[in-house]
């Protein structure tokens, strides 16, 4: 009876929220931040079983396996169906012991690669560029990623124009060209930022998914 009355009250206080309006900000905005209307409709929705559902679960001294929801008089659980996975280490020149250091990212700070026009001398011109940003304030254009000659106007950089919208630019030096995103990113808010150039069709996309829920 409980259960019964506390899902009665919150179908009386969230029903009204139920809008057209709500519904389009969901389908634009899956993940991240959500207004407060959104947020507690997710927040209920999110609060009912979803026994069958399959999930990769940490069983501790380094140990993974696949288990799948399963309800009970005491609630949600989960049963184990396959594993265990040990965790595998892979041989890599970057594995070792490193010394902790104080390295503060301040406003405007950058990280240079070694090889970067590299990525232009693939043989039809294709490449891709991804990074996950979080954008915090609006402004004039920023690079995320770039291999660019100010000098002589070319190469190829990932960036945010006015209104945080991705956007990719490519310059052969006589003429560059620049694909921009018709919607901006929220602030304050993780994406998973891509933007790819196909040497052989000439098409460019650029694409940005939220990777935070709320």
């Amino acid at each position: 009876m409980v259960d019964a009355r506390f899902h009665a009250r919150r179908y009386v206080d969230l029903r009204p929220t139920l809008t057209p309006e709500l519904v389009a900000e969901h389908e634009h905005q899956p993940f991240g931040q959500h207004s407060d209307a959104l947020r507690r409709v997710l927040t209920y929705l999110g609060s009912f079983a979803i026994p069958g559902k399959l999930i990769v679960e940490y069983g501790g001294d380094e140990r993974w396996y696949v288990s799948r929801f399963t309800t009970a008089p005491a609630g949600l659980r989960t049963e184990r169906v396959a594993g265990p996975y040990p965790t595998k280490k892979l041989d890599s020149e970057v594995n070792g012991v490193y010394p902790l250091l104080d390295q503060p990212a301040q406003v405007g700070s950058y990280g240079r690669l070694p090889g970067a026009r590299d990525i232009l001398r693939s043989p039809d011109g294709s490449l891709t560029l991804f990074a996950f940003v979080q954008p915090t304030t609006d402004g004039a254009r920023r690079p995320v990623l770039s291999a660019w000659d100010a000098a002589t106007s070319t190469g190829v950089a990932l960036v945010l124009t006015e209104g945080l919208r991705p956007a990719v630019v490519l310059g052969t030096g006589r003429d560059s060209r620049c694909l921009t995103a018709p919607a901006g990113l929220r602030a304050a808010t993780w994406y998973a930022l891509a933007a790819s150039w196909d040497g052989a069709t000439g098409l460019a996309a650029v694409t940005a998914v939220p990777v935070v829920n709320s």
